[in-house]
């Protein structure tokens, strides 16, 4: 996997490259998170830890490598505007999105229409990539503002 384009329209819905192709290494990069969230789960829980707390601790580290990655490979987090911090709030509450689309995905599914779970949950993942994927590519990740794109375009900043 190479870093993102790094053209001045790569993450633009309008120009530069497109969403699937950002969409793909999107994907690339959650598969890798998942395998970092699952490795600590399973060290942890054969050193003994229970498994919800490894899971949480699986999770949280597999949040943090997914931002990492998704700001080396994926997004541009440069033309956001945003510091770090308030960046990665923004991404860890957009997994919290992701979380909800997938709980009533499955209840719906599942609990009230009475699907088996396994293609319950496999429904609720897509849906739920598809969600995260959009929020983080049109808010987390977008552009700042108009002022912020003509200062970029005159060298300076703009007035308020």
């Amino acid at each position: 996997m190479s870093p993102r384009p790094s053209t001045p329209a790569a993450d633009d819905t309008a120009g530069g490259e497109a969403w699937w192709e950002q969409a793909l290494r999107y994907g690339a990069v959650s598969a890798l998170a998942l395998g970092v969230d699952m490795a600590l789960f399973l060290l942890l829980t054969a050193r003994g830890m229970d498994a919800t707390p490894s899971a949480v601790a699986g999770y949280a580290v597999g949040l943090v490598a997914h931002f990492a990655l998704s700001t080396r490979f994926v997004f541009d987090a440069a033309r956001t505007g945003k510091g770090r911090p308030r960046l990665f709030g923004e991404y860890a509450l957009s997994g919290i999105v992701g979380l909800l689309v997938t709980a009533a995905t499955v209840a719906v599914l599942v609990d009230v229409a009475g699907l088996a779970p396994v293609p319950g949950k496999a429904v609720a993942v897509a849906l739920s990539f598809v969600a995260v994927f959009l929020i983080r590519r049109s808010v987390v990740f977008a552009q700042a503002g108009i002022e912020r794109r003509a200062a970029d375009r005159s060298g300076g900043a703009t007035r308020r």
